[in-house]
């Protein structure tokens, strides 16, 4: 058979521009299941902050981008620093700031969240809590020591890597998980995830680097974050005060039975750190806890 080179090289073509066109498809859904709140905040269907927050609005800039937010100033108490699942606008939280009076709070939207303008990576989301957080640190007068870092889902990779540049007074984490780069592969296990999820969020590579006390809120019936990644984290930890399994799934766990009583202990930089879980009851130690 003859080989025809000019059949070729249009069939190479026309496989080369599918693998470019589904290949792209495939890195955007990736994108998408990682930073779902930018693509909807493009369509304005993201959930903000309700009106009454409008007095507490803050704008802070980092390298020319500006970052929306609102401050909930109580002078003389802690900051709690709040960083969001890749789901949320920060502004949702507004409720909490009342409920949780224990201390002031600053919420900041990601970039490509809300009203804030560039778009989200790793690199930058990590970057730019650090500098928005040393800002406020230093325009409030306070110290690191009177800072809660607070993360949630997504957050809580944010959160724990600035507790290990920073030294904050506490650290909380809600639903977290040890690597998004782990669960993606658990998830996915047919896809090439390492090269998909450019964000891996490396929980465990720096937990070893953060001094400060740690408390971590898990959900028993978490489908999305299953509770074994909170417990592989809980053990990287030098301090783990308290790690907890609520009753709950991914994205219910502020309306578990016993949340409350328990954040609030855990926002309470006064409150004496023991053994016992924060509502009361007899917390899991990290180390004890199994799959």
């Amino acid at each position: 058979m003859k080989f025809d080179r000019a059949k070729v090289w249009l069939w190479s073509r026309r496989i080369g521009w599918r693998v470019l066109v589904y290949g792209g498809l495939l890195v955007l859904l990736a994108r998408f299941m990682v930073f779902p709140g930018a693509f909807l905040s493009l369509f304005g269907l993201m959930e903000g902050a309700p009106g009454w927050m409008a007095v507490h609005e803050r704008v802070y800039e980092v390298d020319g981008t500006k970052l929306s937010g609102w401050l909930v100033e109580r002078p003389g108490k802690p900051l709690a620093v709040f960083y969001g699942g890749n789901g949320m606008d920060a502004g949702v939280l507004a409720s909490a700031t009342q409920e949780f009076d224990e201390c002031a709070w600053l919420l900041v939207n990601y970039r490509g969240y809300g009203r804030s303008e560039g778009w989200p990576s790793e690199e930058k989301m990590v970057d730019d809590a650090v500098a928005v957080l040393d800002r406020v640190v230093k325009e409030s007068g306070r110290s690191m020591e009177d800072v809660v870092l607070v993360g949630q889902s997504i957050g809580s990779g944010v959160a724990v890597q600035v507790a290990a540049r920073r030294k904050p007074g506490r650290l909380v984490l809600l639903v977290p998980f040890d690597s998004l780069l782990a669960v993606a592969k658990e998830k996915a296990p047919f896809l090439p995830v390492r090269w998909l999820v450019g964000d891996a969020f490396r929980s465990d590579k720096v937990a070893a680097r953060v001094e400060c006390p740690v408390f971590i809120f898990a959900g028993s019936r978490d489908t999305m974050i299953p509770p074994h990644h909170a417990r592989t984290l809980s053990g990287l930890f030098p301090h783990v005060e308290v790690y907890r399994e609520f009753d709950s799934g991914h994205n219910d766990i502020w309306g578990a039975e016993g949340f409350y009583p328990a954040m609030k202990r855990a926002l309470r930089l006064d409150a004496a750190i023991g053994g016992s879980a924060p509502d009361g009851s007899e917390g899991v130690p990290a180390e004890a806890a199994g799959d």
